[in-house]
């Protein structure tokens, strides 16, 4: 009698590797989740230990290198062209024991609700428990000011020599523990100066920084 060889099933075959597949899908999914969970216990640890604070961002002086408002006359219109230079100096204070990363901002010159120009300020680091002075230079090449604000600009800065100018804008900051980013610090800047035009001062300065936000 002769007896037959015995198959293995296909099935069992072609089931082998796929339980392979998943075990390793599983050992990933699995190392992933305990790296979630070890850098969000790194950051509460941070908050816990370091028990950060906000940074201090504020403006320490302006100087104007120069100021000039000038009318031309366009066919039958009156154009009212400015031209400004201006220095802020900015005053940045980490209190934290971590240093703090300052992503790049820009801040507004305003003037009755038109923007006259912009200064910009590039991302800097900070170390911990440490001063630093930024300064960012307002430049405007005789720009044609919008109609509605032109004649009241002319009129300011030519009869009575007083111009107020609104200085406004965001700042962010983070730090970082272990390559751990926190949650961005963001607050808002906002400062008004009445200037001087024909004897390029600052006649009063008061600024103000606003609520803390936070954000990812």
């Amino acid at each position: 009698m002769a007896y037959g060889s015995l198959d293995t099933p296909s099935s069992y075959n072609e089931s082998a590797p796929s339980h392979g597949l998943c075990n390793c899908c599983c050992c990933i999914s699995l190392s992933l989740l305990l790296l979630i969970m070890l850098a969000i216990g790194i950051a509460l640890l941070f908050i816990l230990v370091l028990k950060p604070e906000k940074p201090e961002f504020n403006l320490e002086s302006v100087s104007i290198q120069n100021f000039k408002v000038e009318k031309e006359f366009q066919g039958p219109s009156l154009a009212v062209f400015l031209s400004m230079n201006i220095a802020l100096i900015f005053s940045a204070k980490n209190p934290n024991k971590v240093a703090i990363y300052y992503s790049p901002t820009q801040f507004d010159c305003v003037y009755k609700e038109a923007i006259l120009g912009v200064a910009k300020v590039p991302s800097f680091h900070q170390a911990a428990h440490s001063n630093s002075a930024l300064t960012a230079v307002l430049i405007v090449e005789h720009v044609n000011v919008l109609q509605s604000a032109s004649l009241d600009l002319l009129n300011d800065a030519t009869f009575n020599d007083r111009v107020a100018l609104t200085i406004k804008g965001p700042v962010e900051a983070r730090v970082k523990v272990l390559g751990v980013s926190t949650p961005k610090v963001e607050v808002n800047v906002d400062c008004r100066l009445v200037v001087r035009p024909q004897e390029r001062q600052i006649a009063s300065r008061d600024c103000s920084v606003g609520q803390v936000t936070l954000s990812d």
